[in-house]
């Protein structure tokens, strides 16, 4: 595949929609992220395009993604490729891809100890907040002094950017509430 070119990342970073995914083309290029975990791909066209944006910006060390969704146990209402068109799709970016099934409660347990020193964690709108809660606690493991986490409440709203050092003190507050409830 063929990188992007300057003008193609300014249109991804000014003028893509939703606007919310413009605020993650910027920060791959501005930390080089080469490690990224996306949970809710929907149609697939954003993570493409996140590969392509760190392609460009990485130099010449190779990108690992790692896509979370659904998939085929998602609605029909809502738009979203099957497991296997996602993998078709993914298939024409030159990096190294897992697409994991599943939700947040039961993928996040899945990947956490294969996925050290992850850059970017993106989890999109329509996640169940009490098992991202639940599950929070294995990202401190995930991630490295740089990583960022993104997540987002609503759909097309932006981004929250927290750091490793603001998921270990949501963790350790949860803990801590946690055993005063037991």
């Amino acid at each position: 595949m063929k990188p992007i070119s300057t003008l193609q990342y300014l249109r991804l970073a000014n003028l893509s929609t939703p606007v919310c995914d413009r605020q993650i083309y910027k920060l791959i290029k501005q930390n080089s992220f080469r490690s990224i975990i996306e949970f809710g791909l929907e149609d697939g066209n954003r993570c493409i395009s996140m590969l392509k944006v760190a392609q460009k910006y990485a130099g010449s060390m190779s990108i690992r993604y790692t896509g979370v969704d659904a998939f085929d146990a998602r609605n029909e209402s809502q738009a979203s490729l099957s497991l296997i068109q996602t993998h078709r799709k993914m298939q024409e970016i030159e990096a190294k891809t897992q697409l994991v099934p599943g939700d947040i409660a039961s993928s996040i347990p899945r990947i956490a100890n294969s996925h050290v020193r992850t850059d970017l964690i993106v989890i999109s709108a329509g996640f169940d907040p009490e098992s991202l809660e639940n599950n929070l606690f294995y990202f401190p493991r995930m991630l490295h002094s740089g990583s960022l986490v993104l997540v987002q409440k609503n759909d097309n709203a932006p981004f929250e950017i927290l750091n490793r050092h603001q998921i270990e003190k949501i963790t350790e507050s949860s803990a801590v509430t946690r055993r005063r409830a037991a």
